[in-house]
């Protein structure tokens, strides 16, 4: 496993963990199907299990239009 500190933000490479779901086939924000994975997410921080939701995408072109879709 490598290791690298930038700062107050640590990121971990090699772990191999298959944990990763890709939002692209199951969230079309254009109907609220994201509002399901906000109890999911929330149950997890819940128990101290950290959430990364990284947006945009190979195109880049999908963006937050206020604070309230961030939420």
């Amino acid at each position: 496993m490598s290791l690298s500190d930038a700062g107050t933000i640590t990121v971990y490479w090699g772990q191999n963990d298959p944990t990763l779901i890709n939002l692209a086939g199951h969230c079309d924000p254009t109907t609220n199907g994201c509002t399901g994975l906000s109890s999911d997410i929330k149950a997890c921080q819940s128990q101290g299990i950290k959430v990364l939701l990284s947006i945009g995408g190979g195109a880049g072109s999908y963006y937050l239009s206020s604070a309230d879709d961030a939420r």
